[in-house]
């Protein structure tokens, strides 16, 4: 599915095409960034997971079922999708990536200054990028179930993606456009369970991830001591600077232990 109409959202785009510069590998980049950081980064990036934790589900291997239709199977397909932290950009966000995908490529879910959640879609093609925010009276984090609208004018075409956590191992991306003052009519709803180990938010710190605390699945290591991490992305950040990393966990720790 093309979302042209939506290309004004994204400055980058023009007639229809995402206009690309060399980027460094994401390693690199998270390798970089974290060796940079100061004490005031690091609380900025505690903020910024926090204000992501309605989506740390999302960290995992996903296989996803898409259905233009509800209950049919005409033009249905078969996509997998992962779901890790991306601590490249400016502040950390959470990197959903589909190379199989119909109605994406990948999404980047970002925090916002006002503690709420953007999304970055970029198309199935790869030719466009559409910006998507919550609508400023939805906050529905709590219900687990959060809507993203694109920034388009009134009279313009508006795109919305409805992420619906239903618990750890399922979730659904629905897909719906308006046309101008139109309702909104469904394009498509992947529905996704998750591959391999279950992943939730840990209940005991001995399989905590040390970066973002959700549940360790992945071993590193430290002067001798074993940590855990949930994803590739937390990985990458904690090989990067291990020390800074441990001592960040020990702070947070610290700080729980006090409340």
């Amino acid at each position: 599915m093309k979302y042209r109409h939506f290309l004004q959202v994204i400055p980058f785009v023009v007639f229809g095409f995402l206009l690309r510069t060399p980027v460094t590998p994401a390693v690199s980049q998270d390798a970089d960034r974290a060796a940079q950081k100061t004490p005031t980064d690091r609380m900025q990036d505690r903020a910024a997971i926090e204000a992501l934790r309605a989506f740390h589900v999302l960290v995992g291997d996903w296989r996803g079922v898409g259905q233009p239709r509800r209950g049919s199977r005409s033009g249905a397909w078969i996509e997998t999708t992962t779901g890790r932290w991306d601590f490249a950009g400016a502040s950390p966000s959470i990197l959903l990536t589909s190379p199989d995908g119909k109605q994406f490529r990948r999404i980047s879910i970002q925090p916002t200054e006002d503690h709420k959640a953007k999304m970055v879609l970029e198309t199935a093609d790869q030719r466009s990028q559409v910006l998507l925010a919550q609508p400023p009276e939805g906050d529905q984090a709590e219900n687990h179930v959060i809507v993203f609208l694109s920034q388009s004018a009134p009279d313009h075409r508006q795109l919305r993606c409805t992420v619906r956590i239903i618990n750890d191992i399922r979730t659904t991306l629905l897909f719906e456009e308006s046309s101008g003052s139109s309702q909104f009519r469904r394009l498509a709803e992947i529905g996704y369970t998750r591959a391999g180990e279950r992943l939730a938010q840990s209940n005991s710190g001995d399989r905590e991830c040390i970066v973002t605390g959700g549940l360790g699945t992945i071993s590193v290591k430290h002067d001798g001591k074993i940590y855990y991490v949930c994803c590739q992305g937390c990985k990458q950040a904690f090989d990067a600077d291990p020390a800074g990393t441990v001592a960040d966990y020990r702070e947070r720790l610290q700080e729980k232990s006090t409340e």
